[in-house]
């Protein structure tokens, strides 16, 4: 990635998708061919990750100071995982669109 090329923000691209032309511009489509398929995964394994994570956070929050280990275990096992995840997604969305990516 060019240091010269301006940051995505997400006003930036509010403006970009809604001109199909602009996004077709700033889109590496080599990339996007070649990492569609594991950003689908991503995203959908972040998903399954948060809603693992939010119950486990429902399980604590009834149970405060009593929640069992295992399930605190499981929070940050699961807070990792969406962490973890996230910054691949991040890492693969700028190499598509070829600008790093700002707020996230």
């Amino acid at each position: 990635m060019s240091a010269e090329r301006p940051k995505l923000t997400p006003e930036r691209f509010s403006e970009i998708e809604t001109n199909a032309g602009d996004l077709g511009e700033l889109i590496d489509r080599e990339q996007a061919a070649t990492n569609a398929y594991v950003i689908h995964g991503l995203v959908e394994q972040i998903k399954i990750h948060h809603k693992n994570l939010t119950d486990h956070e429902a399980v604590e929050a009834e149970y405060g100071a009593l929640t069992p280990p295992h399930v605190r275990r499981a929070i940050e096992r699961e807070s990792v995982a969406v962490v973890e995840k996230t910054d691949r997604l991040k890492g693969l969305l700028e190499q598509v669109y070829q600008r790093r990516i700002e707020g996230a």
